[in-house]
């Protein structure tokens, strides 16, 4: 009925099933909760959140949406050397526009494989597709160039 295999390994068997029941017995009315740390200060991040109406929908596919980020070419060379540096991504302020709603105050930062590999001089990204032309001339605020271009 038993065969030699189950005779001799049994005991672990149940030395496992036994650990199984003391967890459960023990742990089965403990809750769980999540603890997190963060530099906010104590503000709820629930109120980080604002509902920003614009004049359009914005995933209103049937509008060509325009949109405009300025930022300051100090910040954004100083993201870059940080990144070729250290390879962090840090994030820098910048303002945007979406569709002539200015949003202000937000977080950018590199993102993406074709954005650090034309950091990196690797080539990709940093190219507009179909080989169109940036406003300005692909010119970044005060004079600096767009990676690639």
């Amino acid at each position: 009925m038993f065969t030699l295999r189950w005779r001799r390994n049994w005991k672990l068997v149940a030395v496992y099933v036994a650990g199984l029941v003391a967890l459960v017995g023990f742990f089965g009315s403990a809750r769980v909760v999540a603890v997190t740390s963060s530099d906010r200060n104590g503000s709820d991040p629930t109120n980080d959140k604002k509902n920003i109406s614009g004049t359009v929908d914005l995933w209103d596919s049937d509008v060509l949406h325009t949109i405009e980020v300025r930022f300051e070419a100090a910040d954004y060379t100083r993201m870059l050397a940080t990144f070729r540096a250290d390879g962090s991504k840090t994030y820098i302020e910048a303002d945007i526009t979406i569709d002539g709603t200015k949003i202000e105050s937000v977080g950018l930062r590199l993102k993406g494989n074709s954005t650090l590999r034309s950091t990196l001089g690797g080539g990709g990204g940093g190219a507009v597709p179909g080989g169109g032309q940036l406003p300005g001339g692909g010119q970044l605020p005060g004079g600096g160039q767009l990676p690639g271009g």
